[in-house]
């Protein structure tokens, strides 16, 4: 199968690609929402913006967003996926992981990739708010990590309401990815320059 996907002619490296998309998402204006907290067995805290169409009704979609490695609820791929959600009629809950935007003071630890047992939490507290709703659990890059261990560890049993789970771009080779990004031609990315 050949790639449809054809990119503008000054854009046509990776590394162009990259930094155009963050730029344009950097201009992106916040999305309204309701700010909840989800208290952790351990005490840490994880914050949720939860973010309602004016027609949504329980019973219609909520979906829940986690964000990638140095985001939060604010990014801009957060965002981007928050809105095309709501132009669906869905109910959007983006979750702040560990130490994340505000929550920093409230969580003694730092997220990591293989925090899915925070988000299971999350996802029972959602399914507490619109029982009958189904949910749909979206990962964005190591968010996606997140989820796709998630959905390795726990049954439709254990999360009746989950319906679906969503990885965009998940780094599932994690050493790999660590020493691509740290190599010298990548220091853009790590803000070492």
């Amino acid at each position: 199968m050949r790639d449809s996907f054809t990119p503008l002619p000054f854009f046509r490296s990776g590394h162009r690609q990259t930094l155009l998309g963050y730029a344009l998402r950097k201009m992106q204006r916040p999305l309204a929402a309701t700010l909840q907290r989800v208290t952790l067995p351990d005490g840490d805290v994880l914050h949720l913006y939860d973010s309602i169409p004016q027609r949504w009704k329980p019973s219609d979609a909520i979906a829940l967003i986690v964000h990638g490695l140095g985001g939060c609820h604010n990014s801009g791929s957060v965002l981007q996926l928050s809105k095309v959600c709501l132009k669906q009629g869905m109910r959007i809950v983006r979750i702040n992981l560990r130490g994340s935007g505000e929550s920093l003071a409230e969580n003694k630890k730092p997220y990591h990739a293989g925090c899915s047992t925070d988000i299971v939490e999350v996802v029972k507290t959602v399914a507490g708010w619109s029982p009958e709703s189904p949910l749909y659990l979206m990962g964005l890059s190591l968010g996606g990590n997140v989820v796709l261990k998630l959905a390795v560890e726990n049954s439709q049993k254990e999360l009746p309401t989950l319906k679906k789970i969503i990885a965009v771009s998940p780094p599932v080779d994690l050493e790999l990815c660590s020493t691509l990004i740290g190599k010298p031609h990548n220091a853009l990315y790590e803000k070492r320059f």
